[in-house]
C-alpha cells in the first residue's frame, strides 16, 4: 500500500511539474486590424501557458522592432505590449510577437492596415460649416 501512495505521488509531481515546464502558447491575434491614419495602434501578446522566463520579440514584416520614438514596447513576466502613438500608412504591415524560454516558442500574427482619411469626409465636413 505504501508502494502504491508513493507511486501516485510520483505520476502527480510529474503531472504537475510537466503542466509548467512547457513552450510559451500565446492567446490568438486578429488576422487584420485596420486603424485611421493618426490613431493609436495597441498590440498586446499574452502567454497563457509557459513556464517562466519568457523573452519577447516584436517584428513587423520580418524585421525586429526595436523601442524608438515611433515604437514603445512595454514587457512584464507574462505578456508584452506594442504601442504605436501615430500610426501612420508607412508603417502598414505584418506585426509579430515571438515568445520564448528554454522549452521552445510560439508567435502569433496581425496585419496592420492603415487606412487615410478620405478628403471626401473633409469636403463632407466642410460643407458642413
Amino acid at each position: 500500500m505504501c508502494f502504491l501512495n508513493l507511486f501516485c505521488i510520483f505520476v502527480i509531481s510529474s503531472l504537475v511539474s510537466l503542466s509548467f515546464q512547457q513552450k510559451p502558447v500565446l492567446n490568438n491575434f486578429p488576422l487584420v486590424q485596420n486603424q485611421r491614419n493618426g490613431g493609436r495602434f495597441v498590440l498586446t501578446c499574452a502567454a497563457s501557458f509557459g513556464q517562466t522566463p519568457i523573452i519577447f520579440d516584436w517584428k513587423r514584416s520580418g524585421h525586429k522592432i526595436v523601442q524608438d520614438e515611433n515604437y514603445q514596447i512595454n514587457t512584464e513576466d507574462l505578456m508584452s505590449t506594442l504601442i504605436i502613438k501615430n500610426v501612420s500608412a508607412k508603417q502598414s504591415g505584418n506585426y509579430t510577437c515571438l515568445a520564448s524560454n528554454e522549452k521552445g516558442f510560439d508567435s502569433q500574427s496581425s496585419y496592420l492596415n492603415v487606412q487615410s482619411v478620405s478628403n471626401n469626409f473633409f469636403k463632407f465636413a466642410f460643407w458642413l460649416t
